[in-house]
């Protein structure tokens, strides 16, 4: 008090300035799935007064049309976040979209924020594999930004544990090169290969690094065909024709190459010498040359 200064002066009384600050959650999820994105709203001391949803034509969204579902949201100490909800249908390339929020205690109408949804692919290749060496399982990711920040993979064992890296496992995340491709390899050691006696499947899932809130993808299967070869031999009585054959199991398609070879190892050429040479036709999972 000024007029009576023996006063004592009143306790401190904060006088805040809410600053408003409006942050976008990008995604990047693999194509086809459902994804959603958002705008955070702070410095408010009420609701936003009006929530809008522009897509990259700049056309606004209704929600419930269109494979778009929108969320105003609801306020929340001092913020309040909105999201867009993209069907799988509507999610197949790299996209922007726009929040637009008005708010009359920071004198905003319709202000817009760019919000990005990207896409990527997860593919794997069967491989044929054996157990008297490493072997290498790859899951293959396109459609990343070229040259740009790579995707996390995550692997799984066939009982569906997580790998780590380990005296059994090696982990290469790879890079992304210019055309946007990205080759996480899982290396499987020797002595862990010896453990299996038949086919396996280890599965990948990758997740954006770029934009970490990000969903990861769903499992993808990479199937490792145990290639197995058997001879078939015989023993017949002296002076007679004689079929002798090798059956290769474990593919996935016919084999690239036959050849056969003599006991001096020189190459036997079909129709010369008394020989016949079959390759053998590819099979389910067998592939029979005779």
């Amino acid at each position: 008090s000024a007029q009576y200064p023996d006063s004592d002066p009143s306790p401190d009384v904060d006088v805040k300035a809410n600053m408003l600050s409006i942050v976008a959650v990008n995604k990047e999820q693999v194509t086809g799935t459902e994804a959603t994105i958002s705008c955070t709203v702070s410095g408010l001391t009420k609701g936003l007064d009006g929530v809008k949803w522009k897509n990259f034509a700049d056309e606004a969204i209704i929600s419930g049309q269109g494979g778009y579902t929108i969320v105003d949201g609801s306020f929340s100490g001092d913020s309040q976040t909105t999201t867009l909800t993209i069907g799988a249908d509507q999610n197949k390339a790299d996209t922007t979209y726009k929040c637009l929020i008005s708010s009359t205690e920071h004198g905003k109408t319709d202000e817009p924020t760019t919000v990005n949804l990207k896409v990527f692919t997860v593919t794997s290749t069967p491989k044929d594999v054996t157990t008297d060496a490493d072997q290498t399982l790859t899951c293959n990711i396109g459609q990343l930004d070229a040259s740009g920040t790579p995707a996390t993979v995550t692997w799984k064992d066939p009982e569906n544990t997580e790998v780590v890296a380990s005296g059994d496992y090696e982990l290469t995340p790879g890079t992304v090169d210019e055309s946007g491709n990205q080759a996480a390899v899982l290396t499987i050691k020797q002595a862990k290969m010896a453990t299996f006696s038949a086919s396996f499947t280890y599965k990948c899932s990758v997740k954006s690094a770029q934009y970490p809130d990000s969903d990861p993808s769903p499992d993808v299967d990479v199937k490792a065909n145990m290639l197995s070869i058997v001879a078939v031999n015989k023993e017949q009585v002296t002076g007679t024709e004689a079929t002798i054959s090798c059956t290769v199991s474990g593919l996935t398609k016919g084999l690239d190459g036959v050849k056969w070879k003599n006991f001096a190892d020189e190459a036997i050429i079909s129709g010369q010498g008394g020989y016949t040479i079959v390759d053998g036709s590819f099979s389910g999972i067998n592939s029979r040359n005779s």
